[in-house]
């Protein structure tokens, strides 16, 4: 675009770069609003694998899974952290429990028998 004398590019490249691997297994805890109808459309948008969901409230899962489209819903946080596909788990639960969950699953990681597959933490609102 000119304007007078001045050129301005506008060509501003503002969209995301996703990865060259999108197929990551990715595993959730938490299924609230913002989880079903923000993140997890996001990440279908951008052609992620949506893994399994859990939170602590089964039902909440089991509706968000379904909302989604999401085969695997989990009885227990440790039922998806023992789930050998997750390998980017996303923690978006209130300020106040993320700094608890980030030590669980780097305790459970450092203690499982196989090798650590969980190569990503995705927590939303950090501790």
């Amino acid at each position: 675009m000119t304007t007078g004398t001045h050129t301005f590019d506008l060509d501003l490249d503002y969209l995301p770069h996703l990865p060259e691997k999108t197929d990551y297994g990715i595993g959730c805890i938490g299924a609230g609003l913002i989880r079903r109808d923000i993140h997890m459309v996001a990440y279908e948008n951008a052609g992620f694998n949506m893994v399994g969901v859990a939170s602590r409230t089964h039902e909440n899962a089991r509706a968000c899974a379904k909302a989604r489209g999401i085969e695997t819903v989990y009885e227990t946080r440790q039922e998806l952290l023992d789930d050998e596909r997750i390998e980017i788990l996303d923690i978006p639960p209130p300020p106040r429990s993320s700094a608890f969950l980030v030590v669980f699953v780097t305790c459970t990681s450092l203690t499982r028998l196989r090798p650590m597959v969980i190569s990503h933490l995705a927590v939303a609102k950090p501790p």
